[in-house]
């Protein structure tokens, strides 16, 4: 998903006939530096870029609260997994390597061998 992308909406009733009493807030719980909930409608946004080798879930909790005495609240549990996509190159261990060869050195016979990591699964 792009940052600010809506994911969900928690839409939360309240029965309350009070206008007042009727009235939801919505918050994280904790607060999130990858998502935001919008206080009045309870819609649920990337805030930040995810990264899969930083770290593969998040979990928070959306509460929906009266904003009137007595203070009331439900919590709906979110756990977010984030799928890795191919965004890191490979990399060799070193930068250069050197290598020395005499000059009868057959065709066939191997120098040296490589391999590239890459931090994606």
């Amino acid at each position: 998903a792009t940052v600010g992308s809506v994911l969900f909406i928690a839409a939360a009733q309240d029965t309350d006939v009070d206008v007042l009493n009727a009235n939801i807030l919505y918050t994280l719980s904790p607060s999130s530096l990858h998502f935001r909930v919008d206080a009045s409608t309870g819609a649920v946004a990337l805030q930040s870029r995810l990264d899969f080798e930083s770290v593969q879930t998040h979990r928070f909790q959306v509460v929906a609260s009266n904003i009137n005495a007595p203070f009331l609240q439900t919590r709906l549990n979110v756990t977010v997994t984030v799928g890795d996509i191919n965004d890191n190159s490979p990399t060799f261990s070193k930068d250069e390597y050197v290598l020395n060869l005499y000059e009868n050195t057959t065709v066939s016979h191997v120098v040296l061998t490589l391999a590239a990591t890459d931090a994606d699964s």
